[in-house]
């Protein structure tokens, strides 16, 4: 066997025990023909794998050393800049998964070097990116905890949405937000020993603003109890309004103002209904906005609002948030109940 059918079948992948099965040369013979062509460019036979005229890299090539890592540098690199085109992290976080590994030959230096883990090889790859786990299109497994959490909600609302407004970050604080941004896992955070809902998460990332469970939780999801309290703290220690007041200025415009409008919904004959449940001790009979007060009732061109968009399909509890009414409100106006000047 010449050096030749030594080198044709080391290009096929062959180990040195697999080349002297085949070819019947000692080990020391194998050993010295197959040292000088590991010597080749990395490169060049990498290409030649990638054109399936070899079957696999040396053994050894992918150890967890310099010598591996640099290996993968040009394999890599390669790859990028010259097959797929890639430049940047974020292009890179768009198309890296194992199939890509797979499909171009490194599952080997994937798995040996990066423990198969995406991010870790975005991290070498682009190391002045500063790229964070949850911008990947899955956050690797153990990426949420207290630490994270509040560190990637920072980075959503103060560098990402340039936010340090309380009301500003009020509005953006929704789950859909949390999952653009790649921070819906935070939601569902095993390892965090706070309760990971929305509201707990802004209120150990900002806690210098205050902020009240009732401001994001829809009230449905609530104890009894739990809404009472919520409306009774509103009147008193937000509004500091005694109960005159209320019944003289009291407006579902009150609720919205102050993101409140979703317990209007929630009380199925309105205002009324929701001050008998928050002070049950209280007659409130005699509740009834003054007709003096524009804001109070609803006009012919507002009830035709309401009836048109939800003619367009629009959801009714959506229109009945839009305009700061009760659903009830928003069903007798499509059913005809209501047509002008009507109370909410």
């Amino acid at each position: 066997m010449s050096a030749n059918n030594v080198e044709y079948l080391y290009r096929l992948g062959y180990d040195t025990a697999g080349i002297m099965k085949r070819t019947l040369l000692s080990k020391s013979t194998v050993w010295r023909l197959t040292k000088n062509l590991e010597k080749q460019d990395i490169l060049q036979i990498y290409k030649l794998i990638l054109r399936e005229e070899r079957g696999r890299f040396a053994p050894g090539t992918w150890e967890k050393t310099e010598h591996g890592y640099n290996n993968f540098d040009i394999c890599f690199s390669y790859l990028l800049d010259d097959v797929l085109n890639i430049k940047t992290a974020e292009e890179l976080i768009n198309v890296i998964d194992h199939k890509l590994f797979s499909d171009y030959k490194l599952s080997t230096a994937f798995s040996e070097l990066f423990d198969s883990s995406p991010y870790k090889v975005v991290k070498y790859s682009f190391p002045d990116a500063n790229v964070k786990p949850w911008q990947m299109r899955e956050a690797p497994t153990g990426t949420w905890n207290n630490e994270t959490i509040i560190e990637a909600t920072r980075w959503m609302f103060l560098e990402q949405l340039k936010l340090n407004d309380r009301e500003q970050i009020l509005d953006y604080a929704t789950i859909d937000n949390f999952r653009l941004y790649g921070l819906g896992g935070a939601l569902n955070a095993e390892n965090a020993t706070f309760n990971c809902s929305i509201f707990s998460i802004i209120s150990n990332v900002f806690p210098e603003y205050g902020y009240k469970k009732w401001e994001f939780t829809h009230s449905r999801n609530w104890s009894e109890d739990e809404k009472r309290e919520a409306l009774i703290y509103f009147f008193e220690v937000i509004l500091k309004w005694d109960k005159n007041k209320i019944r003289r200025d009291l407006t579902p415009n009150v609720f919205k103002e102050h993101h409140m409008e979703r317990f209007v919904q929630y009380f199925f004959r309105g205002i009324k209904e929701l001050l008998e449940f928050t002070y049950p001790n209280e007659n409130w009979d005699n509740y009834r906005r003054q007709e003096n007060n524009p804001k109070a009732l609803i006009n012919h061109e507002i009830a035709n609002q309401i009836r048109e968009r939800v003619e367009l399909g629009n959801n009714r509890r959506n229109v009945a948030h839009e305009f700061g009414v009760s659903i009830h409100t928003v069903n007798a106006i499509v059913q005809g109940k209501i047509w002008t000047r009507c109370e909410f």
